[in-house]
């Protein structure tokens, strides 16, 4: 299994192999034999988990991409502010 960090205040993105201390979290046990490859556990807003590491660098993509359309709006508000 995998899990993908989500830190939205800092930036950062990041796709591992699953830590140590969620191998134990029993809700996650039993996604683990009941899931599909490309089934996603949401542990809570930070941590997502998936047994496949493609799916995770996706959704990784993904939320990138949002979270830069998010600051091209910004900086669009911004460039239309008229002194």
């Amino acid at each position: 299994m995998y899990q993908l960090y989500i830190d939205k205040t800092n930036c950062k993105l990041k796709v591992d192999k699953l830590k140590k201390s969620f191998q134990d979290y029993g809700p996650l046990i039993a996604f683990e034999h009941t899931c599909k490859a490309d089934d996603i556990f949401d542990y809570n807003d930070c941590y997502k988990m998936c047994k496949s590491r493609k799916v995770l660098v996706q959704l990784a993509r993904d939320i990138k991409a949002l979270w830069l359309a998010e600051a091209m709006m910004v900086v669009q508000t911004i460039e239309a502010i008229k002194i």
